[in-house]
């Protein structure tokens, strides 16, 4: 196997630019990508995907050259566009040097291919502001990638992405699902496009009119490609990955070259860990929450300055749901009982109803915890703009010490059995002790089933098959392993049977997990519950 390789330029005692590259492949296309943005954390998502994407499969040569943190419209290392093969773009709003902006255009002028990412149809738009020396190009985003940012739409409008009919046969849509999709970022305003593109998907929020979130132009004679797509939570569905990942091959002009390894296709992406949220390691940023049962009806809190460096677990509902509910109580038990050790904490709702959302918890009262301060984001849906969540998981529990991320857990589906005792190992790395049983906190032994219902492991195994975001192969796997169990326990079996039947009957059906997965229910409602 060849080695990978790391090779780190050091300018000024700075990382200004990290390069991967394969030993045996020299003539491998040379990458570089110029980062320059806060708001969506491309400076960590691009050289994950460049990783995963690019590099283990294709054994491209990337380059990362990242703004100087002390001086955004800096780029130290910037001189690598000029051996680059190709370019991609995530900045927003930097004005750089004039001889660094002369640069890009040269590259670009010469016909060099491009994909850009986001805030990329605003890189050099400063707003006709930058420091003596240099420059902005307003005018990039009508030139160079075609499009026409005006704006964008808010953040808690949810985006659903589609493919664009006239465009199914396009290389860069090959193996992109044909399914819709919802997006993690808010929709960009952009249309009127420039004649010469290519429209290949579009965007949708409600009440609003489509706007196209990913095509192609050509400048000089260079290919571009451009997305508006690109926040954090883009870069963990499969559909956005392949999609960037073609881009890329498209714009290299290797999408169609016979016999060559990169342009073969490739096997859907396997499931990409879910992101919510600071990581081990990482800041954990100051926030403010209106409290819920305080003193006062307008008394506000921060939990990292009250925590003030000692452990702290904070928990952010993204989602109400029972699951949630019983897995936030076992966590607040635990924390109350161990009030000696300083750990502090706070659970945190984040809801686009502030209103509606504090009159369920005067409702609720009873089931939220008495252990720790209860209270409700000012920053919406979103949460704090500094966390990054992700607004698709039910729950994200954050474990932090001395200011700093410990673990770090984005639960779609809360399991009090499985995802609990792996947060409370987390809590106990920091405070010391002994993990706890669930059973010493109250919770019971679901192994059997109760009043009649699924053995728990079973209702596990259940829950993951037609979760949202399994892939074929969760699916097949799990699928396996029930059958496995059907084939030993028939009345088991029965109930997963009629649990599909009323499924099917109820005519939810489409709301349940994936194609694959609502194949497997109705197959097993047929088979071990069929209608008379």
């Amino acid at each position: 196997m060849r080695r990978l390789t790391v090779r780190m330029t050091v300018i000024m005692g700075m990382v200004a630019s990290l390069c991967w590259g394969i030993d045996a492949d020299a003539a491998a296309p040379r990458l570089v990508f110029l980062i320059g943005e806060a708001e969506y954390k491309t400076r960590e998502t691009l050289p994950r995907f460049a990783r995963d994407e690019l590099i283990k499969t294709l054994g491209f040569q990337c380059t990362f050259v990242h703004a100087d943190p002390k001086d955004g419209n800096r780029f130290p290392g910037l001189d690598a566009i000029d051996s680059a093969d190709l370019v991609i773009l995530s900045v927003r709003r930097r004005s750089l040097k004039s001889a660094d902006l002369d640069r890009v255009r040269k590259y670009l002028d010469a016909g060099g291919p491009l994909v850009g990412i986001r805030t990329a149809s605003h890189a050099f738009h400063t707003r006709g502001e930058h420091p003596k020396g240099h420059a902005e190009w307003q005018d990039f985003d009508p030139e160079v990638l075609g499009g026409n940012y005006v704006g964008h739409h808010g953040n808690k409008l949810v985006t659903t992405v589609a493919r664009i009919p006239a465009a199914a046969g396009h290389p860069i849509l090959a193996g992109v699902s044909v399914r819709p999709f919802e997006a993690g970022g808010s929709l960009y305003r952009v249309n009127p496009l420039k004649k010469a593109c290519v429209p290949l998907l579009s965007g949708t929020v409600k009440g609003h009119p489509v706007e196209p979130v990913a095509w192609t132009h050509s400048y000089r004679g260079g290919r571009i490609f451009y997305t508006s797509l690109g926040h954090p939570v883009d870069f963990q569905l499969p559909a956005f990955r392949r999609l960037l990942r073609n881009a890329v091959l498209w714009s290299l002009g290797r999408e169609t070259t016979p016999g060559r390894r990169e342009t073969k296709p490739s096997p859907e992406p396997k499931t990409q860990p879910v992101f919510s949220g600071p990581q081990a390691g990482e800041t954990l940023p100051k926030f403010r929450v209106k409290r819920m049962f305080g003193k006062t009806t307008d008394e506000a809190f921060d939990p990292i300055a009250t925590a003030a460096g000692k452990p702290v677990v904070v928990i952010f509902f993204h989602k109400i749901t029972r699951p949630g509910i019983a897995a936030m109580r076992v966590v607040s038990k635990f924390l109350g009982q161990q009030k000696k050790t300083g750990v502090g904490g706070a659970v945190v709702f984040l809801t686009e109803d502030p209103t509606s959302t504090a009159n369920w918890m005067r409702r609720a009262r009873r089931a939220l915890p008495a252990e720790l301060p209860v209270g409700i984001s000012p920053d919406g849906i979103e949460g704090p703009g500094a966390y990054g969540l992700n607004r698709k998981v039910e729950l994200t529990i954050l474990v932090g010490n001395r200011g700093k991320v410990t673990a770090n857990f984005a639960l779609v589906q809360p399991s009090t059995q499985v995802d609990v005792p792996k947060v409370l190992a987390a809590i106990v790395a920091q405070i010391g002790g002994k993990v706890p049983t669930l059973a010493s906190l109250g919770v019971a032994d679901r192994r059997a089933p109760a009043r009649g219902g699924l053995p728990a492991e079973i209702g596990v195994k259940l829950r993951q098959m037609i979760g949202k975001m399994a892939t074929a192969a969760d699916v097949e796997k799990t699928a396996v392993e029930l059958e496995a169990v059907f084939a030993k326990r028939p009345a088991v079996a029965k109930q997963v049977g009629q649990i599909g039947r009323r499924i099917i009957k109820s005519g939810r059906l489409d709301t349940y997990g994936t194609p694959p997965a609502r194949v497997y229910l109705t197959k097993w409602a047929d088979k071990y519950a069929p209608t008379r």
